[in-house]
């Protein structure tokens, strides 16, 4: 009990040294306090300021959407099916040009569908590229070859992320847009490079759409008219059919002639059935099978001279007139169905107003900026409560050390 007794005191004479050397040493640890806090302090202020920028991409407004409706209705009405062929009547051409219809459809104007072209001109960072260079946010002469700068800026752009629209917390920014997020130290020149980029990438979409309308149109005109050289092929062959049908008709018909002729039968003498009476009372009809000669050769001379006689063959072919009539309908689709389209789109602000067309909006003013990083204040307390441990440890270590040689 006595040695607890002593050990205890022992503790607490420890304890108070402790603190004695501590207090002896407090302008030490201050000053290291100090220091510190003073070199995070300027060294914070000489760098420059990283900020975590979110700007929104919005689509056209359905204002501006409405203004493409009826282009819209006309293409869903007229178009809303793929052209169909028999493919054993297709030529390699033909089919050539249906898979690239299958690539290349006439497709609704509408406001995500030019927001997911921006969204894509925005990815590939082409012009992003152009703008780093041409802005100088990136500067050349900080780069020993071509080679390098190209590498930085690359690295640069890797840094610029496309948020998709989100509604679930969980998975990060709650948006009803995409977002452009970049972590940024000059805003102004972050806000150029938006502004930069936006009317560009605008101008290209608005020349891509134009261009694939007319290679759209291009190609339509171009299956028609295979379909109605298809029409042309099948009318051709029912007149040739006929012809040979003809041909092969009056052979058969002179024969026949020739026939009654030889036999004096000069008239129709076919009886097409005859009729008998049974002894039970029960009248019956024979079919006889007549020979066509005893319908007599003046009737088949005469049918000879008609046949001869025709001047429009076209009159005498079977299934003819629905070939013909679905040709005119064909030749309608591509001279009204089509210049129909070419002038609905003509109406579109596509070409109609060309310089006020856009696919999207970059909110470049209206970018949101947060500090990267901790705050100074924070990064103050923190800087002080190790440099505080670093000025206390140091104040014992040296004591020791002192004691340790005297």
């Amino acid at each position: 009990m006595p040695l607890k007794n002593k050990n205890h005191l022992k503790d607490e004479i420890d304890l108070l040294e402790v603190i004695l050397i501590i207090w002896n040493g407090k302008f030490k640890i201050i000053f290291i306090t100090l220091f510190g806090l003073f070199s995070i302090y300027f060294y914070q202020k000489t760098q420059p300021v990283n900020y975590l920028s979110l700007t929104e991409i919005r689509p056209i407004s359905i204002f501006d959407e409405s203004k493409y409706i009826t282009f819209n209705s006309y293409i869903e009405l007229k178009y809303n099916s793929k052209l169909k062929y028999n493919s054993s009547k297709t030529s390699k051409n033909k089919k050539k040009l249906n898979q690239k219809k299958d690539i290349l459809k006439f497709t609704n104007i509408e406001r995500y569908y030019l927001l997911s072209l921006f969204i894509e001109k925005v990815s590939d960072r082409a012009l992003l590229k152009k703008a780093v260079k041409e802005l100088g946010l990136i500067k050349k002469e900080n780069y020993s070859s071509q080679q390098n700068y190209e590498d930085a800026i690359t690295i640069f752009l890797s840094g610029i992320k496309l948020l998709p629209p989100n509604q679930n917390k969980k998975k990060g920014l709650v948006s009803d847009y995409w977002n452009l997020q970049f972590n940024i130290s000059n805003r102004d020149k972050w806000t150029k490079i938006l502004e930069y980029i936006e009317k560009p990438i605008n101008l290209e979409i608005k020349l891509f759409l134009n261009k694939i309308f007319k290679d759209l149109i291009q190609n339509e005109r171009q299956l028609i008219e295979f379909e109605i050289e298809d029409v042309d092929i099948r009318i051709n062959n029912s007149i040739k059919n006929y012809e040979t049908e003809v041909k092969y008709r009056l052979l058969f018909l002179d024969e026949q002639a020739k026939i009654a002729r030889e036999l004096g039968v000069a008239k129709n003498n076919v009886m097409d059935s005859q009729r008998f009476t049974t002894e039970t009372g029960v009248i019956a009809n024979i079919k006889a099978e007549v020979q066509y000669y005893m319908r007599g050769y003046e009737m088949i001379e005469k049918e000879i001279e008609l046949i001869n006689n025709r001047t429009d063959k076209k009159a005498f072919t079977d299934g003819l007139n629905i070939l013909e009539g679905k040709k005119r309908s064909l030749i309608a689709k591509k001279d009204n169905d089509i210049r129909r389209l070419e002038n609905l789109f003509l109406q579109t602000p596509i070409v109609l107003q060309p310089n006020k067309f856009y696919a999207a909006k970059i909110m470049a003013k209206s970018t949101k900026y947060k500090l990267s990083g901790l705050p100074l204040a924070k990064k103050l307390l923190i800087t002080t409560i190790i440099s505080a441990f670093i000025g206390l440890v140091y104040v014992l270590f040296s004591h020791a050390i002192q004691n340790n040689r005297n």
